[in-house]
């Protein structure tokens, strides 16, 4: 009896595994993709810039800029984003009237170096830095938006540069050990 159930039950397992169909649709799945040269959207200018990091990297981020722009948004692409397929965000985020900056972390697309939770922290701090140095535009009006994780970082560090005029949108690191800024995260 123990035996009979135990090849029906393999049988089952066996027969699900061998109708499995993978077709062109599950393993091709294109996204669109931009890059400074292809972006055109009216009375928005793209800039590119690279960022010096620590340990001799730096990281790639896109400037879009509006004339009647009053806010900056510093657009944290969370974990898998790339620049080159930011067309939706770069869509939404030049509909309002405000300049953003768009980045990638280390290790993705052409930013250099190997991608950490350190790093990234690290990185958001100097991007943010190198953002509000720049010729008009004011840490009062900067503003992040995050997608998920690193939006846990930035908070801290805004809230200590311009004090409660700061807010941050957007999800936030939830799955992790340790979930403070400046502490250790990863395993």
């Amino acid at each position: 009896m123990r035996t009979t159930v135990l090849l029906l039950a393999l049988s089952v397992v066996l027969a699900g595994c061998s109708t499995i169909t993978i077709d062109e649709e599950t393993v091709f799945q294109p996204k669109p993709s931009v890059t400074p040269e292809t972006f055109s959207v009216d009375d928005v200018d793209l800039s590119v810039r690279n960022i010096p990091v620590a340990d001799s990297a730096s990281v790639n981020g896109w400037h879009l800029t509006q004339a009647d722009a009053e806010t900056t948004v510093l657009f944290f692409g969370g974990n898998g984003f790339y620049l080159v397929q930011s067309k939706g965000y770069l869509r939404a985020l030049t509909r309002p009237p405000v300049n953003a900056f768009l980045w990638d972390y280390r290790g993705y697309g052409r930013s250099d170096g190997a991608p950490s939770a350190a790093n990234v922290r690290d990185d958001a701090l100097a991007v943010y830095d190198s953002l509000v140095a720049r010729p008009g535009v004011s840490p009062v009006r900067t503003r992040s938006r995050t997608r998920p994780w690193p939006g846990a970082c930035t908070p801290r560090r805004r809230a200590r540069t311009v004090g409660s005029s700061s807010w941050t949108e957007g999800a936030t690191m939830t799955s992790t050990k340790t979930r403070r800024c400046g502490r250790r995260i990863a395993p």
